[in-house]
């Protein structure tokens, strides 16, 4: 059999093209990478799972920036660090409906059971909850001893973390946060204050939107206990191979960021001229941080699903759509040209749109303030995803990205959500299979 390398045809195709990359990663195809770092464990280079030397002091800087006492690095994304932390969580967990699906899968993997608050409007990517919706829930659901946070969202909306974080000290409840989209917060006044120093353990990621190379991510926490028994599943879950590479990556994207603080206020700049320039053109979605930049496509009478696809035929890649939003990932190595490409395309499709065009009505089903989520759904089976309207699911199903599940365990399956995932990479099917409860 002749085998090509197709991965690498497709890479290369993309590479050539020069794509606007308005996507994770942070480093926008930048790094230099070289081979000879790629090693094993010798005694010179330290080890992760049992970390001295070079590794432990390097993790003990990267804290030391962050504002906490503890860190770790993680190369498997900020998914093994959130599993990490459900697994040691203390009593019931609180979370947020647009919790990260790694999340809801450790639910399932502990045994943990959860209060889901449902702060989702039209779009699944939620918005932020506040200090008086997490004491609602706790005063109802007193068996409710961590809260999970996730913060920022996609869109870059932002919890109160220091009003949430006293709240916390006062009810004597573990504060957790999926910080993945706030790995660069720490760098700049210009955005918003970075959840580290509050949290007993917090995940973020440096691949996202610092320069790191993609599934890289660091695990900090202010609670010796909890961090060490996170860390000690994290590494009972982890490769046991990690890669050097993503590890110096780790370290030198922390490095250029805290070396870089200007970058920030540079990339600020564009985006302001940007959105000046274009003010009478398009609406942008306001939000706490400017390196997500949300374009609101109803503003061009257009879904974000074809916003998304005319970008893309203009070669801007943008990260992921939602029914009326395009949501774009900026970092410091986004260029100027990058913004006057962006303009230019922008322009183009608001002339060309159908402004007297009907657009789809996008509803959510409300299904109450707060949602359980456990394991006690009894016997299940697997059926074919176009067979399972009207069962109740019995695991956490969405699509990939934004990896938000569209239905949580224990809900009915509705056709509207399984239009919505028909042509979409999704998670947690088996072989085009759902499992729903007998």
């Amino acid at each position: 059999m002749f085998m090509k390398k197709l991965l690498e045809i497709m890479l290369s195709y993309y590479a050539q093209s020069n794509p606007v990359r308005l996507h994770m990663p942070g480093n926008k195809g930048k790094l230099t990478l070289d081979g000879r770092f790629d090693i094993t464990e010798l005694p010179c280079s330290g080890n992760l799972l049992y970390p001295n030397t070079c590794i432990e002091s390097a993790q003990q800087q990267t804290a030391t920036v962050y504002g906490s006492k503890r860190c770790r690095y993680l190369v498997n994304g900020s998914t093994i660090g959130i599993m990490g932390m459900v697994a040691v969580a203390v009593g019931d967990i609180l979370m947020q409906r647009n919790s990260h699906i790694s999340a809801y899968n450790a639910l399932r993997l502990f045994d943990k059971r959860a209060y889901v608050l449902n702060n989702i409007q039209q779009s699944l990517l939620g918005k932020a909850i506040t200090v008086e919706q997490i004491d609602k829930a706790v005063r109802a659901n007193p068996s409710i001893g961590t809260v999970l946070l996730t913060s920022p969202n996609y869109m870059g909306d932002c919890c109160d973390i220091v009003a949430i974080s006293k709240y916390c000290k006062q009810a004597n409840l573990v504060l957790m946060c999926d910080s993945a989209h706030g790995g660069h917060h720490m760098f700049s006044p210009l955005l918003p204050e970075s959840v580290t120093p509050y949290c007993d353990l917090c995940v973020v990621s440096v691949h996202k939107d610092l320069t790191s190379l993609t599934q890289t991510a660091l695990m900090l926490g202010n609670n010796d206990r909890l961090f060490d028994l996170a860390n000690y599943t994290v590494g009972r879950l982890t490769s046991t191979s990690p890669n050097y590479i993503m590890l110096s990556s780790i370290e030198r994207a922390v490095v250029d960021a805290y070396e870089r603080p200007d970058g920030y206020t540079q990339l600020s700049q564009s985006v302001s001229r940007l959105k000046s320039r274009l003010e009478n053109v398009v609406r942008f979605k306001p939000n706490d941080d400017f390196t997500r930049l949300v374009i609101d496509t109803t503003s061009l009478n257009m879904t974000g699903e074809a916003v998304y696809m005319e970008l893309e035929k203009r070669n801007i890649f943008c990260d992921v759509f939602s029914p009326h939003y395009v949501i774009m990932l900026l970092s410091v190595n986004n260029t100027e040209q990058d913004f006057i490409a962006l303009e230019s395309a922008i322009r183009d499709i608001e002339s060309k749109c159908d402004h007297d065009a009907i657009l789809p009505i996008i509803t959510l089903p409300h299904v109450g303030d707060i949602e359980v989520v456990d394991n006690l759904l009894g016997e299940t089976e697997l059926v074919p995803f176009n067979e399972s309207v009207g069962r109740i699911c019995a695991d956490n199903v969405g699509i990939a990205p934004p990896c938000i599940p569209l239905i949580l365990a224990g809900q009915v399956i509705t056709q509207h959500r399984l239009d919505e995932m028909k042509g979409k990479p999704t998670v947690n099917l088996v072989n085009g299979a759902i499992e729903v409860v007998k």
